[in-house]
């Protein structure tokens, strides 16, 4: 008798076994219902996550193993020169974002988890600072005034490297695919018109959204960027944000009629979304 039990797991063994199992579950159900539950900036969008890491995310503010994994993945990473550029994203409760680097610096923001849509919070990096035994990043963040950076510990992300970039041409009416610097395609667009023009900078994606039909004025999918426009500052419950989105309305490519956004024919986006990541870098060119 005592031979055919070591065979099998015992009775608190599985009870153990199956409370471990529906926790998972149901934790990962409560996570699903809160994200989709969060009002889009696009009405009845669906917000998509095109990330490395956003199948881990939600258990690395659980999780205390996870937690240490991550820092000793990102404690003393510096930043590959086999990408043209870098992206931090947020895998705990909260960032905390400085005015300059150092343990005495001044808090500037905190940034949540989650982007409003729900999408994992991901910023672009514009510069490494190793300072007092730490190193720090400098990044491009998703609040007025366009161009605000901060500085964030490398302790507290995880970092990916992006091989893709876009330039928007507003005088050209054109955007540019670019890899490692290289352009490997070229769509035509619409932009801003006179009084609601599309504004010049360096953004980021920062969202990927479904818009519930493809035959809306957004098309098949539409980019959030962290940039906002600089005369509206209220559209579609958001703060004047700019994006980059497809079209029901091709025959208008080449022109300026948006307040501010970039419009692409919807094979053209769906081509872009099947391969950027969020944090992707994005000039907007005169």
């Amino acid at each position: 008798m005592r031979q055919g039990r070591q065979g099998k797991p015992g009775f608190f063994s599985r009870v153990i076994a199956s409370i471990v199992a529906l926790s998972f579950t149901v934790g990962l159900t409560l996570f699903i219902t809160r994200v989709q539950s969060t009002p889009p900036l696009l009405p009845d969008a669906e917000t998509l996550a095109v990330s490395a890491v956003e199948g881990l995310a939600p258990y690395f503010k659980k999780s205390r193993q996870a937690r240490e994994v991550l820092s000793i993945a990102t404690a003393d990473r510096t930043l590959s020169r086999d990408f043209p550029a870098h992206v931090a994203i947020l895998v705990t409760d909260h960032l905390d974002v400085h005015v300059w680097p150092g343990e005495e610096a001044t808090l500037f923001l905190r940034l949540r988890n989650r982007t409003p849509n729900g999408a994992p919070q991901t910023l672009l990096i514009a510069k490494e600072l190793y300072i007092e035994g730490q190193t720090w990043y400098k990044v491009w963040l998703p609040v007025r005034p366009n161009a605000s950076t901060g500085w964030i510990r490398a302790d507290d992300v995880l970092v990916q490297g992006v091989d893709y970039s876009l330039d928007v041409h507003l005088k050209d009416r054109r955007l540019d695919l670019l890899r490692h610097g290289d352009v490997v395609a070229s769509f035509p667009i619409a932009v801003g018109k006179a009084g609601t023009p599309t504004p010049g900078g360096v953004f980021y994606i920062q969202e990927l959204l479904k818009p519930p039909s493809s035959n809306s004025r957004y098309g098949s999918f539409a980019f959030i960027l962290n940039g906002y426009s600089d005369v509206v500052t209220d559209f579609a419950g958001g703060d004047g944000i700019v994006g980059i989105h497809g079209t029901n309305t091709p025959w208008l490519l080449g022109e300026g009629v948006s307040l501010g956004s970039v419009r692409l024919r919807n094979e053209a986006i769906e081509f872009l979304a099947a391969k950027l990541p969020l944090g992707t870098p994005v000039r907007v060119l005169a």
